[in-house]
């Protein structure tokens, strides 16, 4: 029992929490080098409330990456560093893109009503 217990808190602490600002840029960075725009739309604050215009946000950056060609195709990123308050956090990274330009840039992030970091959205 003890063993059991002992392993759970191990599988546990190793699998990380995902409710963190990096954890949610780091999935939000991953969707867009896969070109996975819907799942980095799901990620914005106030996305679950309005389903139908994320689904259009996501065919409008699909189109205009397109236009833009390798310029605009992700190969790698990186989290360089990350500032975090109580409800809010930046996180800085760099991409780098497939013409071979890298860029740094950062993301804010806020938490919202039930506690979930989501990529801060102007209203």
């Amino acid at each position: 029992m003890i063993l059991a217990v002992g392993f759970m808190a191990v599988a546990m602490t190793s699998c990380g929490n995902s409710n963190t600002p990096e954890a949610v840029a780091e999935k939000a960075l991953k969707c867009a080098k896969n070109n996975d725009w819907k799942g980095y739309l799901s990620l914005v604050q106030g996305a679950e409330k309005n389903p139908e215009q994320m689904e259009g946000y996501a065919r409008m950056i699909e189109e205009k990456l397109k236009e833009r060609g390798d310029a605009a195709k992700i190969v790698s990123y990186k989290i360089l560093d990350q500032d975090i308050l109580e409800d809010s956090a930046t996180i800085y990274y760099q991409v780098v893109t497939k013409d071979g330009n890298e860029k740094e840039d950062s993301m804010k992030l806020v938490k919202d009503e039930n506690g979930e970091w989501k990529i801060y959205q102007k209203k």
